[in-house]
């Protein structure tokens, strides 16, 4: 990890420790953490200002869209002959705005870029990936475009941004023999705030919803008490809206990878597909049997009905190797009805680039 991560390399151990359990539970109090992490409440509010400050630590929203009629979840592949990056996301950014489509994530190199985006009907799937086609075609550039879709109502999310292993292991390599690498070592064994949860069905229109939600996709850490004196709200209302928002996935919050850099030289995005619908529990049963295997090098993790996408990211090709063989051999020996893994690569050292979903303003 030497290198790509420098910036987390000079962190001290108790740093480090209360970086994993901030990206392990992003959804709770510092109390909470001090309680979980047997860092002292001081000590461990000090970490976070530095880590802050360093601009290491940063808490971002992602968006889980129930409402509105936005029923589909879509990823759409671009491989182009030429150079992608740079602007696929300008052109991202102009289909958001048509209100048909929501782009919320992307991910790009020289070559090939991939989005993920919300929409309410395939047809809206179409016209995305046609426009993205003429828009390529006109500068010349041979290309392909693929397109998956999951729904999103009752999806479940097996992992959304919990990239904690990776932190351990990196405190591991440092030190050791510190009571934090210790420490860490049992709460690997214990399930993370953004694992393991589905989102909620459609919620309708509730205009309270909406409003709190808005805020908190802009500033993931506002108080109750400053919810209330902005959306003029009493407090008691905005608790039970946030609950709502959490109890259903409208909303989660997690520790962006991306602002602080905590990635290492390979993104692997993977799409697999089922010939028959695989349900919750059997999807659910199938990670908790693997889980070690699926989360050492996990960024997301996304599964509905036949297709089950995810985002892993390696130091170095020969752990990519490794790592597919053994996803798919585990994919292969639990699943009979497995039709195929596609998979595609997004490299860190050829003009990498990402947009989140704070950076399409239209979002939300």
């Amino acid at each position: 990890m030497e290198g790509k991560l420098q910036s987390f390399s000079e962190l001290n151990p108790n740093e480090l420790s209360a970086y994993y359990f901030y990206v392990k539970y992003p959804l709770q109090r510092d109390i909470e953490i001090s309680r979980r992490s047997g860092i002292k409440i001081s000590t461990l509010v000090s970490a976070k200002k530095r880590l802050t400050e360093r601009g290491l630590l940063t808490f971002r929203a992602f968006p889980f869209y129930t409402y509105d009629g936005f029923n589909l979840f879509s990823i759409i592949v671009v491989r182009v002959k030429g150079s992608a990056e740079g602007e696929i996301h300008e052109r991202l950014r102009e289909i958001n705005s048509s209100g048909n489509v929501k782009v919320l994530f992307a991910l790009s190199d020289i070559d090939t870029a991939v989005a993920l985006f919300y929409a309410r009907r395939y047809s809206d799937v179409f016209e995305t990936k046609k426009s993205l086609f003429e828009y390529y075609s006109t500068l010349g550039n041979t290309l392909r475009i693929y397109d998956y879709t999951l729904l999103t109502s009752g999806m479940l999310v097996l992992n959304l941004f919990d990239y904690s292993p990776k932190v351990h292991h990196l405190l591991k390599e440092r030190c050791p023999e510190s009571p934090q690498s210790v420490a860490l070592e049992e709460d690997l064994k214990e399930m993370g705030d953004n694992e393991c949860f589905t989102v909620g069905e459609d919620s309708g229109t509730n205009e309270d919803v909406k409003e709190v939600a808005k805020h908190l996709f802009l500033n993931p850490t506002a108080t109750s008490v400053e919810l209330s004196r902005h959306l003029n709200m009493s407090r008691q209302r905005i608790s039970r809206v946030r609950k709502k928002i959490v109890e259903e996935a409208l909303l989660r919050t997690y520790v962006s990878p991306f602002e602080g850099e905590f990635f290492e030289d390979i993104f692997t995005f993977y799409i697999i597909e089922f010939g028959v619908n695989v349900g919750r529990e059997e999807m659910l049963s199938f990670y908790e049997r693997n889980r070690t295997l699926l989360k050492e090098h996990n960024m997301l993790f996304l599964h509905s009905s036949d297709h089950a996408f995810i985002l892993n990211n390696y130091p170095n090709y020969y752990t990519y190797k490794e790592s597919k063989f053994a996803i798919l051999e585990a994919l292969k020996r639990e699943f009979s009805n497995l039709v195929k893994m596609d998979e595609y690569f997004i490299s860190t050292k050829k003009r990498f680039t990402y947009r989140l979903p704070h950076h399409f303003s239209s979002l939300m």
